[in-house]
């Protein structure tokens, strides 16, 4: 998958514990189909980003998976950042 940059947005953090953003997915009622996107991808980048998913401590706002998840689910950059702020809401 391409890499994509992305900047910074006042007050979003650039990085998550990867348990809150799963509890923010779940909350969102977005896991089911994060999951689902993640089991069907081939290749290597199927294999990282299941890893990713699964055993990453933290999840940054910039990685390409995060982007793959928001254009897959069909939301917007905001919606991102929303969940970006719930995940770091959770204590």
């Amino acid at each position: 998958m391409a890499k994509t940059a992305w900047k910074v947005i006042q007050g979003v953090p650039p990085s998550v514990p990867m348990l809150n953003a799963r509890l923010a997915l779940i909350a969102a009622g977005h896991m089911t189909a994060v999951k689902a996107y993640v089991d069907t991808m081939p290749g290597i980048d199927g294999e990282q980003a299941r890893a990713y998913l699964e055993y990453a401590q933290n999840v940054r706002r910039d990685h390409w998976l995060v982007e793959g998840i928001r254009q897959v689910l069909e939301l917007a950059h905001a919606d991102i950042d929303a969940l970006f702020l719930t995940a770091a809401a959770i204590a």
